[in-house]
């Protein structure tokens, strides 16, 4: 396994657009997670079109639900 490298990437006050989706952890043995978070890719990639190549980065952000199995995941771009 490669050794992992640590990075801090410093960003100016920016604002993000995207879209968010609940999912089961993949910690989870019933995890959806290989199929929520495509979908919500494939989804913002529609709706912002050529926009995603000019943003020059975009961000997958996951967070803790009410009951620790489910996440929220949002796909933005800048």
């Amino acid at each position: 396994m490669p050794t992992a490298t640590v990075t801090t990437i410093e960003f100016a006050s920016t604002s993000v657009v995207g879209v968010s989706g609940v999912f089961i952890s993949g910690m989870a043995p019933d995890s959806d997670a290989p199929i929520v978070i495509p979908e919500l890719w494939d989804r913002l990639m529609t709706l912002v079109g050529r926009n995603l190549h000019e943003a020059k980065w975009a961000v997958g952000v996951m967070s803790d639900v009410d009951d620790g199995a489910r996440m929220n995941y949002t796909a933005a771009i800048r």
